[in-house]
């Protein structure tokens, strides 16, 4: 009984007879029927050609990629989310979950965080069961690194990862050169405002030179002017005015 049945679970002979391809089905002692799987045989050749297209595609990526199942256990990742995350490379393989896999990068120091480590972990977990939106990420080296990430239809979880390190460093030095400008521009009106007041107050005191000059030199002549008999007051202590015949005999030079 026993060789009749590892005979009859043997695989099947597939033999090609041109662009055919025939398997031959033992049913029995000596004894079978022959199948065309040419048909079958290129749908599974399309469908190993498409797998790795899309491996190589995936591959190709300057971000990092990887896919988790709607059990929340690794599919496929490409070989960029190795390099993005040196410390846990060897947990980087497919079946293993996203939360011993996101532990571990807490535990062996892949990431810098300001707040506990559970805390952050706990944080991470739940942004990536939500399966939506942004995240940020501080490695230890300083890099940062911009996650997202989107459920699949399935229910699992597709992710990319870029390396948004000069984008930082980019945003860290416009703010600084910012705060510098302000700085310069805050001391530069400062500056303005201290010589504009010092401009007024020599203004305004060579303005009133200039007027007691002006008033000296009308004073002075008016005083160098005589009208009629008249006498600057502040030269000479002013005459009585004559009378109209007496200035009439001055001007006749009469006796």
């Amino acid at each position: 009984g026993e060789p009749e049945d590892a005979e009859s679970m043997a695989p099947p002979l597939t033999v090609h007879l041109g662009r055919r391809h025939v398997s031959f089905l033992r049913t029995g002692e000596g004894c079978g029927v022959l199948v065309d799987s040419s048909r079958l045989h290129r749908r599974l050749e399309e469908s190993a050609r498409r797998a790795r297209q899309l491996e190589e595609g995936i591959d190709a990526l300057p971000e990092a990629f990887v896919l988790y199942d709607d059990n929340d256990r690794l599919l496929i990742a490409n070989p960029r989310y190795a390099q993005l995350y040196p410390t846990i490379a060897d947990l980087v393989r497919p079946g293993v979950s996203f939360g011993r896999i996101a532990a571990a990068g807490v535990e062996r120091g892949q990431f810098l965080f300001e707040e506990r480590g559970d805390a952050w972990l706990r944080r991470r977990i739940d942004f990536h069961r939500q399966g939506v939106g942004f995240f940020e990420q501080r490695l230890a080296d300083g890099r940062w690194i911009q996650l997202s990430e989107r459920r699949t239809q399935p229910g699992g979880i597709a992710s990319i990862r870029a390396d948004i390190t000069l984008l930082r460093e980019r945003e860290a030095a416009l703010q600084e050169a910012k705060l510098s400008a302000e700085q310069t521009s805050r001391s530069m009106s400062r500056c303005t405002s201290a010589r504009w007041s010092r401009w007024r107050g020599t203004s305004a005191a060579s303005g009133s030179r200039s007027r007691a000059r002006r008033f000296q030199s009308s004073g002075s002549a008016k005083c160098g002017r005589r009208r009629s008999g008249d006498w600057c007051s502040s030269s000479q202590p002013r005459s009585p005015p004559r009378s109209q015949a007496s200035r009439w005999r001055t001007w006749l030079r009469l006796p």
